[in-house]
């Protein structure tokens, strides 16, 4: 495990130096300037950080940690291991853990054999997965009254979950993917605040900037199985359609840009009609038949959706 402040260079010479500090400094100045826009620098309250070892949130861990001493960010690491590999879930956990401690960070960590839960669960062994790293998490952000969550999606999860959701049928909410901010609830209950610095970065970038510090990320060679639907998305799709646009993921994440865009004006219309035509109650709340069928059907549904959030 090389030392916090390693090596610059890889293979020597000045190009490889140079191309190093361009790699960390594309990557770290994105950070930068995700902490300074959404006003987490100089905060007395932790941002916890889920790390599972691999080169996306092994570079996110390094990135926070440097930019820290200017930033001013309380960190805490954090690593949920879910038993389903082994041997190499272990080593991945401890991985994780002196990768905290040779950087002086606090450290959570906790294991749950997912593959152990009733065969009744209705969710895929995936999605079980991501429900324990979720509810540990938000278990650690409360714990440390921290402001959120920090996690490694990049770009290219970004353009996965925009596919998948289309794969699997969405409307325009689907089309936005992931949020660079969100508010979260764990399926236990908990809320807390989900960050993910990294939607604009591709895995390509984390890999160098590893390269670049000399880290050696841990590789879940699950990933490289096309046992799950993500991962066929992965490794057989998104290469398909790179063969018809080899700027694929470029193109689906201008339409998560572009659908969020629509999707706020449409929410703005919204929240303005919902005045005219509902009316709330202690009991309850009522709306116009009559104003609701003079709605644009575009927004009727919406209307309707927001009238049952408001009864939630």
């Amino acid at each position: 495990m090389p030392p916090f402040g390693a090596r610059l260079t890889g293979h020597g010479g000045g190009a490889v130096i140079s191309a190093n500090r361009r790699a960390i400094s594309a990557l770290e100045s994105r950070v930068r300037k995700f902490i300074l826009d959404n006003d987490l620098a100089n905060a007395t309250r932790p941002l916890v950080i889920g790390v599972s070892g691999g080169p996306d949130s092994l570079s996110l861990l390094y990135a926070l940690y440097r930019l820290s001493p200017k930033l001013g960010l309380n960190l805490h690491v954090a690593h949920f291991n879910h038993a389903l590999r082994g041997p190499a879930s272990d080593a991945d956990a401890d991985f994780v853990k002196a990768q905290a401690e040779s950087l002086g960070l606090p450290f959570s960590t906790a294991k749950e054999y997912v593959k152990s839960r009733p065969k009744g669960h209705s969710h895929s062994l995936e999605e079980q997965a991501r429900e324990a790293r979720y509810n540990f998490l938000a278990r650690v952000a409360h714990e440390q009254s921290a402001q959120g969550v920090v996690v490694a999606h990049t770009a290219d999860d970004q353009a996965e979950t925009i596919l998948l959701h289309l794969i699997r049928g969405t409307g325009l909410r689907g089309l936005v993917g992931m949020k660079s901010v969100s508010e979260a609830t764990s399926p236990s209950g908990v809320g807390f605040t989900l960050f993910r610095p990294l939607l604009d970065v591709t895995r390509a970038q984390t890999e160098a900037y590893c390269e670049a510090l000399g880290l050696e990320p841990r590789l879940d060679h699950t990933n490289l199985l096309p046992e799950t639907l993500r991962n066929r998305v992965r490794l057989e799709l998104l290469p398909q359609l790179r063969q018809y646009n080899p700027r694929i993921s470029d193109s689906l994440l201008r339409l998560a840009e572009s659908a969020s865009l629509d999707l706020s004006f449409i929410q703005s219309q919204v929240d303005e009609i919902s005045t005219d035509l509902v009316e709330r109650f202690d009991s309850g709340l009522s709306i116009s038949r009559r104003k609701l069928s003079e709605v644009h059907p575009a927004l009727r549904r919406r209307v309707l959706s927001h009238a049952l959030e408001l009864l939630s």
